[in-house]
């Protein structure tokens, strides 16, 4: 499937049009493959069941945010990593923004403490520590109530 640069399904604010979590990791969701790195990047700090997905996917519908979701989350590696063709952290990484930036070249991802280990391999944290020190100077908190 291409879907170019609409979001591939399309659903409502509300939770219950959501689909279901492992559906968000496959490639209905991703955006046509692009070669070029990210123009923006940023990381959406999180704790779980906090309403991070629901952001993050009110965030992909918007067609213009990327598609940031927890990529850093080893269920969601093992998930992902066949179909990019990853061959380790790096090439794993660079799969995932290839498929997950959106065509203006904006790419997002939750970051909760569970998958933050992941940072300490050492090939993708030379690719991704610096983007990600860069999103944090532009930061949203938000507070659920």
């Amino acid at each position: 499937m291409d879907f170019g640069a609409t979001p591939a399904a399309d659903f409502g604010h509300s939770t219950q049009d959501m689909p279901e979590l492992h559906e968000l990791y496959g490639p209905d969701f991703d955006f046509a493959p692009t070669s070029a790195p990210p123009r923006s990047c940023y990381m959406i700090a999180s704790t779980p069941r906090s309403g991070s997905t629901h952001l993050a996917s009110c965030l992909w519908r918007a067609g213009d945010l990327g598609a940031p979701l927890e990529y850093l989350n080893p269920i969601h590696i093992r998930q992902m990593s066949p179909r990019l063709g990853a061959r380790g952290y790096l090439s794993y990484w660079r799969g995932v923004q290839a498929r997950r930036t959106s065509p203006n070249g904006v790419f997002g991802h939750p970051n909760r403490p569970d998958a933050a280990v992941l940072i300490d391999e050492p090939e993708l944290h030379r690719e991704a520590a610096p983007k990600m020190s860069a999103a944090f100077f532009r930061m949203s908190r938000s507070i659920r109530r």
